[in-house]
Formats: C-alpha cells, sequence, structure tokens
C-alpha cells in the first residue's frame, strides 16, 4: 500500500478548515500524537492467537485525564495496542514549536466533562478524516511521523517511542535519509567546532 506524506503547511491549513467543534478537535489529536484511531475513541481490540485463541484488550480511548495542559505544552497518555511490552505511550508537543496544535487540544479539553474526549465509532472517525482532509487516517499518522524527522529532527528512537513501535525496523520507513538532509548536517558549523 503507497503512504501519502502530505506536507506540513498544506496539512496544517487543511486541518484548520474543518469543523471545529468535532473534527478539528479529533483530527488534530491524532495527528499530534500520531496515533492510530484506535488509541482515541473508545474500542475493542482483538488479538488472534495460534490455535484460534483469541484475547481482547478494551480501551475507554482518550479520557480528560490523560491529557496533561502545562506552559511548556500538552502531554498525552494513550493506550498503545501494538506493543504488548509497552501498553501506553506519552507524547509531548511543545507549545513553543507547535501551538497551534497544543491550543486546539487545550480549548477542546478545558471545555469537556470529565471521561472519554472522543465517543463516536470507529467508521465515523474513518469518514471524518476522509471526508474532511481526504486522506486515509494511516497517511495522517504516517505524515507526522514524516514531519516529526523531516523537521523536528526526531531519530529513529523518537519515532518509534511516538508512534509505540516495538521494533527500532518498524520505525525506519519513517527515517527517509534525504541528500539535502545529509548535506545540511555535514555542513552544520557545531560538527567543525568539534572536531578541532
Amino acid at each position: 500500500m503507497t503512504r501519502l506524506v502530505i506536507p506540513y503547511g498544506d496539512l496544517k491549513r487543511r486541518i484548520m478548515e474543518t469543523d471545529p467543534y468535532r473534527a478539528r478537535p479529533f483530527i488534530t489529536f491524532m495527528y499530534g500524537t500520531a496515533s492510530r484511531v484506535g488509541e482515541l475513541i473508545p474500542y475493542t481490540h482483538i488479538y488472534r492467537k495460534v490455535l484460534g485463541d483469541i484475547s481482547f484488550l478494551e480501551s475507554p480511548g482518550i479520557t480528560k485525564g490523560g491529557v496533561l495542559l502545562g506552559p511548556d505544552g500538552v502531554t498525552i497518555t494513550l493506550k498503545n495496542f501494538k506493543n504488548k511490552s509497552r501498553p501506553q505511550k506519552d507524547v509531548f508537543i511543545s507549545n513553543k514549536r507547535e501551538g497551534w496544535i497544543c491550543s486546539i487540544i487545550e480549548d477542546y479539553v478545558v471545555n469537556r466533562p470529565e471521561g472519554t474526549l472522543f465517543n463516536f465509532k470507529r467508521h465515523t472517525a474513518l469518514n471524518m478524516i476522509k471526508k474532511e482532509l481526504g486522506i486515509r487516517s494511516h497517511d495522517l499518522r504516517h505524515s507526522r511521523l514524516t514531519h516529526l524527522f523531516r523537521h523536528f529532527d526526531y531519530g529513529n528512537y523518537e519515532i518509534k517511542e511516538t508512534a509505540g513501535h516495538s521494533s527500532l525496523e518498524t520505525s525506519g520507513i519513517y527515517v527517509h535519509l534525504r541528500k539535502k538532509d545529509l548535506k545540511r548536517k555535514l555542513e552544520n558549523p557545531v560538527l567543525e567546532e568539534g572536531l578541532e
């Protein structure tokens, strides 16, 4: 399946044009945390094991208690379905670097009652992203992880932690080494000072 990466400015513009009461907060949470739809909404994840053994992981979705608002930014704690060794992940979004995301999240959370923040079905969430942005939900996640690498200098380990992957190998698809990135790093004057 081809992965689509929407340029950062274009995606921000698209998000800001969405319905401010329902779609914009949900899509902003999803983009900011690079989460899967099932990590934000009430959802039952089914694990199918060998020999027909099945187990379930229930998630209430993102709750108001899972969002910590601070002067430096927002920290969001989410269930992590794909990594059994790390059942939750914490994602920090900097107010200084991405105040637009923090502002949307804070405005939404402050005005919500305690409990689950997004009470709608998975198909509703998937359709909302497709209708409002014209992309699949995983393209939104892929775009975020690629933006963190390209624009915020995240390395493989930081991508792994943000995505909630269990392996660095999985995160490697987001770390696209581009010639201009390599040239920029090699021309860094800080690097020269350290070599003298």
